[in-house]
């Protein structure tokens, strides 16, 4: 007997030989009832796979008469030719600018306020609501990045240092703390040069270490 190819002629194969084995069996009055289980275990999947490849199948025909049903349509559409399309296209683009506008102008207002907001919390050394609002215009502008209290509260620390060493620098009369540090990154790290800049960025700092 020749079989279908593929899984379910195999399948068709195994039922027949298992068929056979318990008609065999029988005939030598021996129990044939595990032998008619796995009989029904591989019926009951070639009928399982049958089934789920005509769904398959029907899904296939459904979506590919429904692509040919868009097609159809969109060919159907009438075509806005000459001076329609044009005005048409002109008012189109004039009310997106319009919308547009108005978001930007929104969106700007919100930041504007929420800046405002994280401006008071920062003066008021409230680390945890700044954290909260610059968050939030983060979220407006698209950005991921999140802020927490405590970096925050690093980086107030080390721009108040800053301030302190820019000040320092002035008033030593020597260069500013940004041409000590353009200078220092213009030598070799650890070479004696490096190390005389190093000290005079460490004392306008207040730090004691020397090299």
């Amino acid at each position: 007997m020749a079989y279908a190819k593929g899984k379910a002629g195999k399948r068709q194969k195994k039922i027949d030989t298992l068929a056979k084995k318990r008609d065999k069996r029988k005939a030598a009055g021996k129990g044939t009832k595990l032998v008619q289980r796995r009989i029904n275990r591989k019926v009951k999947a070639q009928k399982s796979a049958a089934a789920k490849k005509a769904a398959a199948k029907k899904t296939a025909a459904a979506k590919k008469a429904a692509a040919a049903k868009k097609v159809a349509a969109k060919k159907a559409k009438p075509k806005k030719k000459g001076l329609l399309k044009r005005a048409y296209s002109r008012v189109k683009k004039a009310v997106t600018g319009v919308k547009s506008k108005v978001k930007k102008k929104r969106v700007a207002s919100a930041k504007t306020k929420l800046a405002a907001k994280a401006k008071k919390a920062k003066a008021a050394g409230k680390y945890r609501k700044q954290a909260r609002v610059q968050n939030k215009i983060n979220k407006r502008l698209g950005s991921k990045k999140k802020h927490t209290a405590k970096s925050l509260k690093k980086t107030a620390k080390k721009n108040a240092s800053w301030s302190k060493a820019k000040t320092a620098a002035k008033k030593s009369g020597g260069p500013s703390m940004s041409t000590l540090v353009k200078a220092r990154g213009m030598h070799k790290k650890g070479s004696a040069q490096y190390k005389k800049i190093q000290n005079q960025i460490n004392k306008h700092y207040g730090v004691k270490k020397r090299h």
